[in-house]
């Protein structure tokens, strides 16, 4: 039934870590598949773009990363809910999104104590 695996491994420069391995299936939804791929490299590449900016600034890209994750974790359990992930790798997976979501969340506290220009 599957038929590719991908992963997302990211370590931003404080040390944390954002990883998920999500399993894909190329059947005649593929297009899902695809579309959470797209979103995760959404997330990595505002991770990046976020990181690069000063401290007071990062706000709006912490929230645009956490608005990006929220649709990938709806649309991945759309893909499990269709039978395209088996219930053992939507429950790995969702112990892993559980705890990016906490460091998001993290990010977000932490960029709201920061002094705004």
């Amino acid at each position: 039934m599957f038929s590719h695996r991908w992963s997302v491994r990211y370590t931003p420069p404080d040390g944390s870590r954002l990883y998920l391995e999500p399993i894909c299936a190329d059947t005649h939804n593929g297009n899902l598949g695809a579309e959470l791929q797209q979103i995760i490299w959404q997330i990595l590449d505002e991770i990046i773009k976020t990181n690069s900016l000063p401290d007071s600034e990062k706000g709006e890209g912490i929230e645009k990363i956490s608005q990006l994750f929220d649709k990938f974790k709806i649309r991945f359990r759309l893909a499990y809910e269709i039978g395209l992930i088996t219930s053992k790798k939507f429950s790995q997976a969702q112990r892993e999104m559980e705890e990016i979501g906490r460091m998001i969340g993290g990010w977000s506290r932490w960029s709201a104590s920061q002094p705004t220009r």
